[in-house]
């Protein structure tokens, strides 16, 4: 009996570890079917906040760069003063008064006399002085007094950057040498490797708040030879920054191997073209405006064809200042030389 006792006894104890084991299997499982919904929960919940916040970023950023500027452009109060400036040959008279308008030359010394603290300029090329032809004329006085005043600016530091189409090897580089050696920051652009052609802008910013834009070249002959117009904007800084990018996106591509990038940064665009003009008070009137651009441009920037005529007047050049023309457009409106 003792035996049979202690037989049960044994059966007993060994099928009891067996259920016990039985039952931590089914708990452990349970236990980890239940981690493993927790998980997937976690899991879905961080995706859905992924995916919330994604939409609320690709959102803000589409409406200011993906999408052309969709986001609602914040009205600016600047009070914009525009005036029209031009250059007249010397020598060409017009009846009565019909010249009202200020010269080139008095904008831009009158900007220059402004400048405190940054003068940015995207130019074609340079020939200011008299030497730069090879001609001493008297009328090359007030191109020489420009760029006698550009080299006062970093000296009294002004930040002076000069964007400028890339030169060829005939074309005289002293002014902009000269404006390097007295501060100024100069980057040639090599439109011809990037898209063809040159860069032919001419604009003027000062301090971010006043602008020169016209037609007129960093040349002593577009302020007293040529016929020029162009208009300066005073006290408009919404339009100047806004005018900024676009030398910006010069300086970029006059770095050395630059390329144009397949998408611009959104540092570079701009919320106002022609659907969402920017709403400024100009001459005491509040016209919409916004910064066109050549050749290209940015996908918020809408580039439309103008409708515009051009009626072109023609200035017979003087006999003394024919001999800088070895092609002239227009042989018969040269006037014969005297002798």
């Amino acid at each position: 009996m003792k035996h049979k006792v202690m037989y049960q006894e044994l059966k007993f104890l060994a099928e009891e570890p067996a259920s016990g084991l039985r039952l931590n299997k089914f708990e452990a499982l349970k236990a980890a079917e239940k981690r493993a919904r927790c998980g997937l929960v976690v899991l879905i919940l961080a995706l859905v906040g992924f995916i919330a916040v994604m939409i609320q970023l690709l959102w803000g950023y589409g409406n200011f760069h993906l999408f052309g500027g969709n986001q609602s452009p914040e009205p600016y109060l600047d009070h914009c003063e525009a005036v029209l400036v031009e250059s007249i040959p010397e020598g060409l008279d017009f009846p009565g008064a019909s010249v009202s308008n200020p010269s080139t030359s008095q904008a831009w010394l009158g900007l220059l006399a402004r400048a405190h603290s940054s003068l940015d300029v995207a130019s074609f090329y340079w020939t200011l002085t008299s030497n730069d032809t090879h001609t001493w004329e008297p009328s090359a006085q007030q191109g020489e007094e420009v760029l006698r005043q550009l080299q006062t600016l970093a000296p009294r530091g002004v930040k002076v950057r000069i964007a400028v189409s890339k030169p060829s090897a005939a074309q005289p580089q002293a002014d902009l040498q000269a404006l390097q050696q007295s501060g100024a920051q100069v980057r040639t652009v090599d439109m011809q490797k990037l898209t063809h052609g040159v860069l032919h802008t001419k604009f003027w910013v000062v301090d971010q708040t006043h602008f020169y834009l016209g037609s007129a070249n960093m040349d002593w002959r577009s302020l007293t030879q040529v016929k020029e117009l162009g208009v300066v904007m005073y006290n408009c800084s919404s339009l100047a920054k806004d005018l900024t990018k676009i030398f910006e996106a010069y300086w970029y591509l006059g770095q050395a191997g630059s390329t144009i990038p397949p998408t611009w940064p959104p540092s570079y665009d701009t919320l106002y073209n022609q659907k969402t003009p920017m709403d400024i008070c100009l001459n005491g009137t509040g016209p919409g405006l916004h910064g066109p651009h050549r050749p290209r441009c940015p996908r918020s920037w809408p580039c439309p064809h103008s409708p515009a005529s051009v009626c072109p007047v023609v200035a017979p050049r003087a006999p003394l200042l024919s001999h800088l023309y070895l092609r002239p457009q227009w042989p018969d409106a040269v006037a014969p030389d005297p002798s």
